[in-house]
């Protein structure tokens, strides 16, 4: 593991995530950058990006990686239109 006692870290469960303590894999992990400089604010990161990219995924649009035949289209467009950008995952 990449991680010691102390550092501060956010990440992503399936189960259990609006408990006061969670026990999750290590590969679920990531380490707060020195840029962010709270939890909660660390703690939104997952939530808005993996919704984006979940939408991405749905669209057809994610470009492979994770499951060739999953996506509905294959990756043709490089451009995406991002609107009401004021939200948290907009």
């Amino acid at each position: 593991s990449n991680f010691k006692v102390g550092d501060r870290v956010f990440g992503c469960t399936l189960f259990g995530a609006y408990s006061s303590r969670v026990v999750i894999p290590t590969i679920q992990l990531r380490k707060i950058p020195d840029c962010i400089d709270s939890f909660s604010k660390a703690a939104s990161f997952p939530a808005v990006s993996l919704t984006a990219l979940y939408a991405l995924h749905l669209a057809g649009y994610f470009p492979g990686g994770f499951d060739e035949g999953a996506s509905r289209h294959k990756f043709k467009n490089k451009s995406i239109l991002i609107h009401s950008a004021a939200g948290g995952v907009g």
